[in-house]
């Protein structure tokens, strides 16, 4: 029996975008839920996988134009994004993050299999063969080999408050519940501060920072009233909440691919009732490549501090 050509193109298209986004999402569970890996082989091979893959095998019967082809990984890259969320193996934020630094890759796949498909069918099932057995392999050796990529990064954010230094110092050691928040970056998951207290005082109290998903437990390692507030990280939350499953936290393995070393608060006396509060974090996270995570992940701790710094000087400047 012959098949149209018409009928044979939406074969083409049923198969690229049903078998390929398939074989990513399976892809990405094997990373992500077997081996708990994010790594560069997950943010780069995969996406460029998924458009040599779904390019070459909507050409197979007959080559096809590159607009066609971007089309083609365009909807496969919904497809394979929407399992992923539908099936909790991830959750919106993420994939929203990770979909620009994906894009780049799904499209250089693109051109791949548009040149692939112009040769022979034999370069397709190579292709496809190739993909699915040496992208496991080398997120294997990943995982293995690199441990972690860089090391710890610090994040520092400041505002100038209105009120005495000793107001300010009483304010963040202890500071009453944040009003619920307006930034579209805590509406997406992100876990964010609510309020704080702590037991003790001076070198050795604990300081508790109440978040949307459990607390920072933060010993107190400097406590130079009223300049300097410095605190490791005994125990952190998990960052985020997946939106569709809003129940179900991501997984505990998320714990080591965010990590919060230590905080402070320094205080410097600008002039009087004038102080300049700044709030640093010191962390690392082991999701790669660091250099495109680091821009979400310092836009992230930024909007934190920002949230508890203009807490303290709303509360400081209405003492």
């Amino acid at each position: 029996m012959q098949v149209s050509e018409s009928n044979q193109k939406w074969i083409a298209i049923g198969v690229a975008i049903g078998t390929t986004s398939i074989a990513i999402v399976s892809l990405i569970a094997f990373s992500v839920n077997v081996l708990q890996e994010y790594g560069a082989v997950l943010f780069t091979l995969v996406p460029l996988a998924l458009g040599v893959l779904s390019t070459s095998i909507y050409g197979y019967f007959r080559p096809r134009s590159l607009k066609e082809s971007a089309r083609i990984s365009f909807y496969t890259l919904l497809l394979a994004c929407g399992i992923l969320i539908l099936f909790n193996i991830e959750g919106i934020v993420c994939v929203l993050m990770a979909a620009p630094f994906a894009a780049v890759f799904v499209f250089m796949g693109t051109w791949i299999g548009y040149k692939v498909q112009k040769r022979d069918k034999g370069q397709v099932i190579k292709f496809f063969s190739f993909n699915l057995l040496v992208i496991p392999i080398l997120m294997v050796a990943e995982s293995e080999c690199f441990e972690r990529e860089g090391g710890e990064i610090e994040v520092k954010t400041s505002i100038v408050i209105n009120a005495s230094k000793e107001t300010v110092w009483d304010n963040v050691v202890k500071f009453p519940d944040i009003p619920a928040p307006t930034e579209w970056i805590f509406k997406t998951g992100i876990a964010y501060p609510t309020s704080s207290e702590i037991i003790g005082s001076g070198k050795g109290a604990v300081r508790y920072c109440e978040f949307t998903t459990g607390s920072f437990v933060e010993p107190i390692e400097i406590w130079d009233e009223p300049n300097l507030l410095q605190f490791s990280v005994r125990e952190q939350p998990i960052p985020l909440r997946r939106m569709i499953h809003e129940k179900t936290n991501v997984p505990g393995n998320m714990y080591k691919y965010f990590v919060s070393n230590k905080g402070q608060f320094r205080l410097t006396e600008l002039g009087k009732n004038e102080v300049l509060l700044e709030g640093t974090t010191w962390y690392y996270h082991k999701i790669k490549p660091v250099v495109y995570w680091k821009i979400w992940s310092e836009y992230i701790i930024h909007s934190i501090h920002n949230r508890v710094l203009t807490h303290i000087k709303a509360v400081s400047e209405n003492a």
